[in-house]
């Protein structure tokens, strides 16, 4: 999920990368409530068992949340369920900790996926552009391929990490 910033309160969703059913999928729209609309209708479809993101606990799944109710939007899939919802971070990061008893920075997507011997250009690792991208997307509408993109490959690699690890799940 890409955002506008952090602040769920004042800030929007753009862009949300899913895979489901061997497709990755990516939504934007102009329109924060359309792309929510969009989303969730997709979610009903798709009827998915739980959602696994990274750093989805602490981040993805409240921002949803939040910004779902915001917008008035209707959702059937219990988002705050733990049982419901992996986070792949939060999982690896109390895995490092419990092996080598040492306190390890939680870290990015990219950092974990290079750790497990996931390719990741230099290029992915960019999530902060996003909101530049975004609010300059009138001027420069080739930044809208460049944030669908950047979410696809986030999709991309969190479930390469996902199938890595999930025997051990």
């Amino acid at each position: 999920m890409e955002t506008t910033g952090l602040k769920k309160e004042t800030c929007r969703i753009i862009a949300i990368g899913c895979k489901a059913n061997e497709e990755i999928k990516v939504f934007m729209h102009e329109e924060e409530k359309q792309l929510l609309q969009d989303f969730w209708d997709y979610v009903d479809k798709v009827e998915p068992d739980r959602f696994v993101g990274f750093n989805n606990h602490l981040f993805d799944d409240p921002f949803l949340f939040h910004r779902t109710i915001h917008a008035g939007v209707d959702s059937g899939f219990p988002l705050l369920s733990y049982s419901k919802s992996v986070d792949l971070r939060s999982l690896l990061t109390v895995f490092q900790k419990r092996v080598y008893g040492k306190n390890f920075s939680p870290g990015k997507l990219p950092e974990f996926c290079k750790s497990l011997d996931i390719q990741v250009d230099c290029d992915e690792c960019m999530g902060d552009k996003m909101p530049g991208l975004w609010a300059n997307r009138k001027e420069h509408p080739e930044n809208l391929d460049e944030i669908r993109e950047h979410a696809y490959r986030d999709i991309q690699r969190t479930h390469e990490l996902y199938m890595k690890v999930r025997r051990f799940l």
